[in-house]
């Protein structure tokens, strides 16, 4: 039985490569595991906790806990909590938008459970212009600004950390289409994941030798399982009206065994200042890490470049 480590990502299928090295390196997960004896959604999260304390333990006493204040994090701090694993949440707090209604959750949370967080309050222009986004995204070889953000405050921690993964379970068919109650066979319905999609914090525990842990709802074979085999899945899947929800199964589950609050998103990174930086890095980082195939020069330097500036 593997728990953990059942899905490593690698470029061109070599287990050595996690670094891109050319514009066409591709990407792509690689999947061993032995799933039996599914419990519970709620379960098997316990379970997770139990064994990341297991593995962490030795490398600090107190996990350090990414809490945005989502529901996600918010799941995963109630988890650790309701074993009384000794946990200390992580929060970011956005110089632009200090009272997201994120931020605000997370405090309330901790104050409900009594556990004093680490509060990390962030001016991204200001490490912007001390060269540090652009030194982590050519390390970590990412251009998001949400990545970069996760990097700093990782590397100011400088021990082992666990963050609740962003999983979305797209329920299609295997056209594609979107689907509606008649598609019956929910076990041949195609799951979408989307998490860490460029390899961002398992390039982290490599490069640094930091644990980390970026997957808690998928820690385990049986924690992604217990999401897809519940007895109610269809009435989770589905609206009143038949067609597949907006809504992913983790939330419903989550919101239902945890009792955490089903609540829009406050996005940090779409306010105007987070915007215009965001942008800027792209472009900036996405020519060093993805160059373009146009190189573009001016006259008088290809000139000189040629050996014929004197003829001018």
């Amino acid at each position: 039985m593997l728990h953990n480590n059942y899905c490593r990502y690698y470029y061109n299928n070599k287990s050595d490569q996690i670094i891109r090295k050319n514009l066409y390196d591709k990407w792509a997960p690689h999947f061993n595991s032995d799933i039996k004896n599914v419990k519970t959604f709620k379960k098997e999260s316990l379970h997770s906790c139990e064994l990341i304390y297991d593995r962490l333990r030795e490398y600090t006493p107190i996990l350090n806990l990414f809490f945005s204040g989502g529901m996600d994090s918010e799941c995963m701090l109630r988890c650790f909590n309701e074993l009384k694993i000794p946990v200390n949440p992580v929060v970011i707090v956005h110089y632009y938008i200090p009272n997201s209604e994120e931020s605000r959750n997370a405090f309330n949370v901790c104050n409900e459970l009594k556990i004093k967080p680490t509060i990390f309050n962030l001016n991204f222009h200001e490490i912007y212009s001390m060269g540090k986004f652009h030194e982590l995204g050519i390390k970590y070889q990412t251009a998001r600004l949400g990545m970069l953000e996760l990097l700093y405050v990782l590397e100011k921690i400088n021990e082992p950390s666990v963050l609740a993964d962003d999983i979305q379970l797209v329920y299609r068919s295997s056209d594609r289409n979107l689907l509606s109650k008649v598609d019956s066979n929910y076990l041949e319905w195609l799951y979408e994941l989307r998490e860490d999609e460029d390899g961002v914090f398992y390039r982290f525990e490599e490069l640094t030798g930091i644990p980390l842990i970026s997957d808690f709802f998928r820690y385990t074979p049986e924690s992604w399982a217990a999401m897809l085999l519940t007895d109610n899945v269809k009435d989770i899947v589905f609206n009143d009206r038949g067609k597949a929800s907006a809504l992913t199964t983790k939330n419903t589950m989550m919101s239902k065994e945890f009792g955490t609050r089903n609540r829009e998103k406050t996005n940090v990174f779409l306010c105007r200042p987070h915007i215009n930086l965001r942008d800027k890095l792209k472009n900036e980082l996405q020519q060093e890490l993805n160059p373009s195939q146009v190189i573009r020069i001016e006259y008088t330097k290809l000139l000189g470049l040629l050996g014929i500036v004197d003829a001018l």
